[in-house]
């Protein structure tokens, strides 16, 4: 995806879904603003909140230290890829029963409100960013994700039944809900396992289509990394009036007492994180980037506020669970920068070879 660089000191904490919660849960921001740009939250930026991708999806499906487009943070980064890069035709098609046919596949209506609630339902958007990403631009993601589905099946590309079970068995061990529990979830927002599954047997499709083909040996060079981190500074430095910190974030207030005591005992910080917070930013090591007043909760931020550098708080309540906030230094080393940069600029490579693809 290409970079937009969002304003400095803007942290992106929004109860979305941009990156997971049982999930309304982390995202801090406390006011959601329709008008701003989709794309800016859902980047990959060190100063930029990793808070972004919550929801059930986050919960259930995020794949930690994954480095594809079509699984970093989960299926549904492939979802809004396709939502947002491929445009076709933005004219509204979305009044008609059938909404066009290709190659003798109709795209209906009823298939395009079910995907979309079903977008939502994945990454946990609100309501209220349905006026962000509408119905409409789900149009044209839709017709891209069967012309490509349809150029898969001439190249014979498929994905067994056994394997998407084997995936989708991985992943809800890797969960911590179990497999009633998950259909409970999808059953209540008038959903069922087939339909997950089929859904995520064509992600898998989709993605054996293009590493086979528009990624293959795509990958990002060191001095590209380099280039990066020394043109854009002001992402890793501190201005006045930011820190930066990392949580992990709990459901209960035992839990979180637990995870002090390990912390006091010499466990690492960001070990901890990708372990045990149910945040989206646990794979990151519970990494939050840079962030001044007013961007966090209340309780979040007044302790945030009150550590010092490498200070790790006692467990502080807000209404997303029970957090344990660590603050961070004032800078970010290319070393700490390097994978996300990498994310960065893998995501961009890909974004113009599917753009060039279709």
């Amino acid at each position: 995806m290409a970079k937009k660089k969002t304003k400095k000191g803007k942290s992106k904490e929004e109860t979305k879904p941009e990156e997971n919660k049982a999930e309304e849960e982390i995202n801090f921001k406390e006011e959601i603003k329709p008008d701003e740009d989709i794309e800016s939250k859902k980047e990959i930026k060190p100063k930029e909140d990793i808070e972004s991708e919550a929801g059930f999806f986050t919960k259930f499906w995020s794949k930690p230290g994954s480095k594809k487009i079509i699984i970093i943070g989960g299926i549904v980064l492939l979802l809004m890829v396709l939502a947002i890069v491929f445009n076709l035709n933005r004219a509204d098609k979305s009044n008609s029963a059938v909404i066009t046919n290709l190659n003798g596949e109709e795209v209906s209506t009823e298939e395009l409100d079910k995907r979309y609630e079903f977008f939502f339902f994945l990454v946990g958007y609100p309501e209220e960013y349905k006026q962000i990403v509408t119905k409409e631009s789900f149009v044209d993601q839709l017709i891209n994700e069967k012309l490509l589905l349809q150029e898969a099946a001439k190249k014979n590309i498929i994905i067994t039944d056994k394997e998407v079970d084997a995936e989708i068995d991985n992943l809800v061990k890797q969960s911590p809900v179990s497999y009633e529990e998950l259909e409970e979830q999808l059953k209540e927002n008038d959903f069922s396992m087939d339909y997950l599954t089929e859904y995520y047997k064509n992600q898998m499709i989709l993605t054996k289509l293009l590493d086979t083909t528009v990624f293959l040996e795509m990958d990002v060079t060191e001095p590209e990394i380099s280039e990066y981190y020394n043109e854009n500074k002001e992402l890793y430095f501190a201005e006045e009036g930011q820190i930066r910190a990392r949580h992990i974030l709990v459901e209960t207030e035992e839990e979180a007492e637990d995870i002090k005591r390990e912390l006091d005992n010499g466990r690492d910080f960001a070990e901890l994180a990708e372990e045990k917070s149910i945040g989206p930013s646990g794979p990151n090591g519970g990494e939050l980037g840079f962030f001044e007043k007013g961007q966090m909760v209340q309780g979040f931020e007044e302790m945030a506020f009150s550590l010092k550098v490498n200070e790790i708080s006692e467990p502080v309540k807000t209404d997303f669970g029970w957090h344990i906030i660590q603050r961070g230094e004032d800078t970010i080393s290319l070393n700490e920068a390097r994978e996300s940069i990498e994310e960065v600029l893998l995501i961009e490579k890909q974004r113009q070879a599917l753009d060039d693809y279709v």
